[in-house]
């Protein structure tokens, strides 16, 4: 591990990037660095897995402002996403219309999740989120529930990606929060790849 933090902590320019000691007051998972040598990890729920969604199929259940900020970063890792719901926000409509998501119109059926590498159950009905899961469970297919949270078994991080280096916040709640503490670690990272 300290050989991967050692590897990672320069750039093409030759710049240095700093240890950082982060103070944590909500529960997010982060990486600690105080030297090289010692790394601490505080993790209150899961081990950071990273998949290759590349090519590959995840549907996102709900037309909502919540669910278009999953399908927007799904699309990001090269994922194909395909959105079930009666309606679409804004958003959504936009990615339907350039063709950048696939849409179903209508509500969650059973045999949904079948083809999906991984899903995302954001309706409005929490009834609804809980089948979604438990479909996906039943059939080893990683789900994240919008509410009710403890139903899903994944964390659905804020990612920052560079041409080098890709860091995922996470938190039990405070999203507005979250997002603001990925911009300022993004504007950090490019200061530092400038």
């Amino acid at each position: 591990m300290t050989a991967g933090l050692e590897n990672m902590n320069g750039n093409a320019k030759g710049k240095h990037l700093p240890f950082v000691k982060v103070c944590v007051i909500m529960p997010i998972y982060v990486i600690i660095c105080r030297s090289a040598q010692e790394v601490t990890f505080i993790m209150k729920h899961g081990f950071p897995l990273y998949m290759d969604l590349n090519g590959n199929n995840c549907t996102v259940f709900g037309g909502g402002e919540y669910a278009a900020d999953k399908a927007e970063t799904l699309l990001k890792f090269g994922a194909k996403v395909t959105v079930i719901s009666p309606s679409l926000c804004e958003r959504l409509a936009q990615m339907d219309a350039a063709r950048a998501i696939r849409y179903i119109p209508r509500k969650y059926y059973r045999g949904d999740c079948t083809t999906a590498v991984l899903c995302v159950a954001a309706t409005d009905d929490d009834t609804v989120n809980i089948a979604i899961a438990s479909e996906s469970k039943a059939k080893n297919i990683p789900v994240h529930v919008s509410h009710p949270a403890a139903f899903g078994n994944f964390l659905f991080p804020e990612a920052i990606l560079t041409d080098h280096l890709q860091v995922s916040l996470v938190s039990d709640g405070g999203c507005e929060r979250l997002k603001a503490l990925r911009d300022r670690i993004q504007a950090i990272i490019s200061e530092y790849e400038e």
